[in-house]
């Protein structure tokens, strides 16, 4: 694990060097699901979650940030889920938003 933030008291969400931001129950300990993957060889080396919970921001070896939705883990009436349990869903690539040096 290369980036931890914290989602909620209960649930955080890691990146490592496999390139994964996964999301983890704290109590139990265990993998709730997937937020998305850089690719093979592409560590995440940083993490920020958005304001309201909804994205989360990762950097790695690349020039850009990458935003990934969070949507997953809010249930539909906007809140935060109360400890049910899901996959957290599985994306791929994110939103790519271009930095310069």
């Amino acid at each position: 694990m290369d980036a931890l933030v914290a989602f909620d008291e209960e649930t955080v969400i890691s990146g490592s060097s496999d390139g994964a931001l996964r999301v983890l129950s704290l109590q139990p300990n265990k993998l709730l699901g997937v937020v998305g993957e850089y690719g093979e060889g592409t560590p995440v080396e940083r993490l920020a979650l958005g304001w309201d919970h909804r994205v989360v921001a990762s950097t790695s070896h690349e020039a850009a940030v990458r935003l990934w939705d969070l949507s997953c883990l809010h249930d539909e009436s906007g809140g935060e889920e109360d400890g049910e349990e899901g996959d957290g869903g599985e994306g791929e690539g994110g939103q790519v938003v271009e930095g310069g040096a």
